[in-house]
C-alpha cells in the first residue's frame, strides 16, 4: 500500500512507494480518485509500463472537462508539466515529460531554421 501525501502543487505523481496529490483535488472527489488509480498503477521506479500508462491516460478518459477545470483553477497545478520536480526535498525527473519537452524544443528550433 502507497503512502499518500499531499501538496500545494502540481497534480499527482509516484515516487517509489510514496503518492504525492494536490491538495485542492480534494474539492473534485471524482478527479481525485481517478488520478489517485492511475498513480496506483505506476511501479514507483522508471519502466515502459509507467509511460504507457501517463501515454493512455485510461482513468482520465471522461473527465477532461474536470481535469481543464482543475488545471485552469489551480495555477500551481501547471508545474506537474515540467520535466523536473522537487518532492521532499528530492530533485525527481518524469522521463515521459523529458522525452515531449525534447521533441517541442527539436521542432521549435526546426521551425525556426527556416525562418531565420
Amino acid at each position: 500500500m502507497s503512502l499518500i501525501r499531499y501538496i500545494d502543487y502540481g497534480i499527482g505523481n509516484r515516487v517509489e512507494d510514496t503518492i504525492y496529490l494536490n491538495k485542492s483535488l480534494k474539492e473534485y472527489p471524482k478527479l481525485h480518485d481517478a488520478i489517485l488509480n492511475h498513480e496506483r498503477k505506476h511501479s514507483g521506479k522508471f519502466n515502459i509500463n509507467d509511460i504507457s500508462l501517463d501515454i493512455r491516460g485510461d482513468e482520465l478518459k471522461g473527465m477532461k472537462r474536470e481535469y481543464y477545470k482543475f488545471i485552469f483553477s489551480h495555477k500551481n497545478s501547471l508545474v506537474n508539466f515540467l520535466p523536473v520536480m522537487r518532492l521532499d526535498g528530492i530533485w525527481c525527473w518524469d522521463i515521459s515529460l523529458v522525452f515531449i519537452w525534447l521533441l517541442l524544443i527539436f521542432e521549435i528550433l526546426f521551425i525556426f531554421r527556416f525562418i531565420i
